[in-house]
This record gives C-alpha cells, structure tokens and sequence, in this order.
C-alpha cells in the first residue's frame, strides 16, 4: 500500500525541507491544495502550476489528488440559485483543467458549506450538476471523487459515508467516484470496519483526524482499524499511477493520503505523523 499526504499540513515555504523529508521517508505520492501553491488558486496562470510540478517532481514526488479545490471561490452553491450553482460548475470545472494539465486524475470534492440543502430543497439538482460534471470529468480524464462531509463541518448533504455510497450507486457515473474520509466516519460515529468491508467506488482515501487535526497519536486505534479494514477489503483504488500516467487497480497498489491542516510547518511532527501511518501500512 502506498502512502501520499497532502500539502495542506506545511507552508510552502518550507516544500523544498518537506520534499527532502518525503524523501528520506520513502514517500512518492502527494495530494495538493492550489490555494496552499498561490494566493490566486483557481485563476493562477497555468504555466505557474507548471513549473510547481517540475519541481515536486524534481524530488521524485508525482501529485495524484488535488482537494480543496473551491478554495476562495464566490457566490457558487451546488442548492443556490441558478447563477450560483453555474458559479460552482464552472470553478470545478477549472480546477479539473488544471488537475488535467498537470496530470493529476482525482480530485476531491468536498466543500462542506457549498452544498448546503436549504430546509424544503430540492436535491435532484445536485444529479443534473454531477452528470455534467462526470461527462466533463471523462473527456478529460479525471476523475472527481465525492468526500462524505460530517454535519459537524456545517452541512446537511452527504454527510456520512454510506449516504455517499447510495449516491454514486443510484446513479452510476462512470468518473465520480468516492473520496473515503476518515475524520468524517469518526465525527458521524460509523461503523469503520463495516462501512470499508461493503464500499464499493472508492479512488482515493484520507487518513485525517476530526476538523483535520495533527494530533494523530490520540486516534491510533481508529487509524489502525481504519487502515486495517481498508487493507483486507482490497478496495480497487486506482490512485496509484502506472508508467504512462494511467491508473492500475491491483490490489496492492492501494493509496492513503494523510490529511491534515498546520499553518506553520512542523518537520518533526510531518516525521513522526508518517512513520505513525506507516506502521501500519
């Protein structure tokens, strides 16, 4: 099993200490966060994002995810008028542009405040938004994965894992998938092991903590379990890159991002937080 963490636990000023300790660590996988790369996010030039991956790359890093990808975007909600909801389309939209420039093939929708369902609403628009986004997705080769969203993050959509499951099977795209998330089936109090044990749809999966905490040592037992259950339920992620870019579904190239929010950059903790995962990997 692969290990990947995302950049939203340092300060990019301090990528090129963390890259090395990637390194040292025998990690090869990350999952970015554009917001975390510039302060312009979705509207950075291209050729900036560009010369990022050269970068990483340089280190001998590859991006597989990007996540919060409608960071700093205005007035878009998946359940508000149609103005707003065409504002949230066409920003994921962009980052699936850029995630497709870069070759990184999942992205995470998560974006708990976007989708909140106002009492009385209608989610059958919510289907209509995913399928033009699943076509847009496939022609270019991306994949967007769903990340189930406790309500403790402030919303009533998709808020625990098996909500998200029914979603994606009763409508059968062929590039939405599911973005596991850990922290989620802690807060919602789920069944990990049962819950993995019958998932199907999963791409990527998040090992985090409630609200993307760093104290990862106070939840060894469900990181263990989680992982452990991820493990025997051989889940087909195809996080994991082939030679020409593509993905592979065998079993033992699974993926774990570890997610997890710092504002300042911590080497010692980013050091102790991965050996912690991989000991159980």
């Amino acid at each position: 099993m692969e290990l990947c963490i995302s950049n939203l636990a340092w300060d990019n000023t301090d990528r090129l200490s963390v890259y090395t300790l990637l390194q040292n660590n025998k990690v090869t996988f990350i999952e970015i966060v554009l917001s975390k790369l510039s302060s312009k996010a979705l509207n950075e030039d291209i050729d900036f994002y560009l010369s990022c991956q050269q970068e990483w790359e340089s280190f001998g890093l590859r991006a597989v995810s990007m996540q919060s990808i409608h960071f700093g975007v205005e007035d878009a909600f998946l359940f508000g008028t149609d103005e707003q909801r065409a504002n949230l389309l066409e920003s994921t939209k962009k980052a699936i542009n850029i995630a497709s420039s870069l070759e990184i093939k999942n992205l995470v929708f998560g974006s708990p405040k976007l989708r909140i369902l106002p009492e009385n609403g209608d989610d059958s628009v919510a289907i209509e938004f995913f399928t033009e986004l699943n076509n847009y997705a496939e022609q270019k080769k991306c994949f967007l994965n769903i990340e189930a969203n406790s309500s403790q993050y402030g919303t009533n959509f998709l808020t625990t894992t098996t909500k998200v499951q029914d979603f994606i099977s009763s409508n059968r795209w062929n590039n939405i998938w599911i973005n596991l998330d850990l922290s989620t089936m802690i807060l919602e109090q789920e069944n990990i092991s049962e819950i993995i044990s019958n998932i199907k749809d999963v791409r990527h999966a998040h090992v985090s903590i409630p609200f993307l905490k760093t104290n990862f040592n106070e939840f060894r037992i469900e990181i263990e379990q989680y992982i452990s259950s991820y493990k025997t339920a051989c889940i087909p992620s195809f996080s994991a890159p082939t030679n020409d870019g593509y993905f592979t579904s065998a079993k033992n190239m699974n993926m774990l991002s570890i997610e997890m929010v710092s504002q300042t950059t911590d080497l010692e903790l980013l050091d102790n937080t991965i050996k912690l995962v991989q000991e159980y990997l």
